[in-house]
């Protein structure tokens, strides 16, 4: 089990994104040397997203209308709680703080939204709603499980942050998963022709030995 400092560590490399590269890269390759030849499946979508015919779209259409009710609802909802709590007359302190004082408290309170959001929706323009299959490389999983313990009262916003950016990042052109999905199949698909040519090459070569 990893110490607390080892915890806070791996959380400050995936909101700083200095550990995205290197699995990134890792990610690619294994999709073209170990998964269906450059077509990984992506979750539910599957390998619809090679030809992106009506099946892929009726998919697609369904799951990002899902994930943005879920993430608008809960996220609202969470990052509502702080309005809530400052603002409602069934509180005293409506009563007993001051407007600015209570503005304040809402801006900061609500500022760990922003990083979590940010660093949720980036990773999952890059790995996708799945785990990918990485191993022994912790930073490539999900930041729902570094942030788990923060999940007390103060933190509400970072959890509606992070629910927001699962909601809202099917909306990109690319699903979730897809972009990484996209390089490893060009990848397989011109280690495909680089293998040819060296196929058609190689009898000249030996033909050019024997004489």
């Amino acid at each position: 089990m990893e110490s607390i400092a080892d915890w806070f560590r791996g959380l400050w490399q995936e909101l700083a994104g200095r550990d995205r590269a290197g699995p990134r890269e890792v990610l690619v390759l294994l999709y073209v040397h170990g998964v269906a030849q450059g077509e990984p499946s992506l979750g539910y979508v599957g390998r619809t997203w090679v030809d992106r015919g009506p099946n892929y779209w009726a998919r697609r259409v369904s799951l990002t209308l899902i994930y943005l009710v879920i993430g608008l609802v809960l996220g609202f909802a969470t990052l509502g709680f702080g309005p809530y709590l400052l603002f409602s007359h069934r509180y005293a302190l409506h009563t007993q703080l001051p407007l600015v004082l209570r503005v304040v408290i809402l801006v900061l309170w609500s500022l760990p939204a922003i990083p979590a959001y940010l660093a949720m929706y980036r990773r999952l323009t890059l790995y996708g709603y799945q785990r990918n299959r990485l191993q022994g490389s912790q930073p490539t999983g999900f930041l729902t499980g570094r942030f788990t313990i923060l999940l007390a009262v103060p933190f509400f916003p970072m959890l509606g942050g992070l629910v927001l950016a699962m909601g809202t990042a099917p909306l990109r052109a690319d699903f979730p998963g897809e972009s990484a999905a996209r390089e490893s199949r060009a990848m397989y698909q011109q280690l495909v022709r680089d293998n040819a040519a060296q196929r058609k090459k190689a009898p000249g070569k030996r033909g050019n030995k024997k004489r």
